[in-house]
């Protein structure tokens, strides 16, 4: 992982391949608001999902203040690293799926870590194909990952994730401010970031108030 972001425009889009889906081995991240769009997919209460298809643990995080411990929810994979709702190439939860998944290559683990980008490049088949992807949306889709970290920590921290089932230690979840030890994603978090844009606008268009209950992957529509 690096310093710097590689924001280079590229060519990208979805073709359903599931590779990606095949080597999740620690399983996908999964966001309070994800777990709550789950259930309501399934069908399930939200306490229910975590125990048929989710790890709980906390993992420690370097911040401005010292090593904090932070809740850790993901969807579970095999052995063989495919993730739990892989069905054949598909997802079998695509409406709902993880904002990780939806948001995917445009992450900051890809971004920020050539080697995993060039991995994936090597496996997914919707590289280089597509529309060409600026750096200005890919600024937005980081932006709308730090939104969404920045929530995930206030529901942890208010006890809205406890209230809806899921494990809670009496260690403190990371505030907003303080979201990763990668430099990188503390610029875009620090209030004087000449790199930030607005948040009210989700990159496929959607206001932060008008959220969709599905996010459609870069790349593909909401009927794939």
């Amino acid at each position: 992982m690096t310093d710097e972001l590689d924001l280079r425009p590229f060519r990208f889009e979805c073709t359903r391949c599931g590779k990606c889906c095949e080597r999740q081995f620690g399983g996908v991240t999964l966001y309070v608001r994800d777990l709550l769009r789950l259930a309501e997919h399934l069908g399930l209460e939200p306490a229910e999902v975590i125990k048929r298809y989710c790890t709980f643990t906390e993992h420690e995080v370097q911040t401005r203040n010292g090593v904090r411990r932070v809740p850790d929810l993901r969807l579970r994979s095999d052995a063989t690293g495919r993730c739990i709702f892989l069905e054949g190439t598909s997802c079998s939860v695509h409406p709902a799926k993880p904002y990780v998944c939806a948001a995917a290559p445009f992450v900051f683990e890809i971004a920020s870590d050539p080697l995993a980008k060039a991995e994936l490049i090597k496996i997914c088949d919707g590289f280089g194909q597509g529309p060409l992807h600026s750096a200005d949306e890919m600024k937005r889709w980081l932006e709308r990952e730090v939104d969404e970290e920045r929530d995930n920590a206030a529901a942890y921290a208010s006890g809205a994730a406890a209230a809806v089932g899921i494990p809670h230690s009496q260690a403190p979840a990371a505030p907003s401010n303080e979201i990763s030890n990668d430099s990188s994603i503390k610029a875009f978090v620090s209030p004087s970031s000449a790199q930030r844009v607005s948040l009210d606008t989700h990159p496929a268009g959607a206001t932060r108030d008008s959220r969709p209950p599905s996010v459609s992957p870069p790349g593909t529509t909401e009927s794939e």
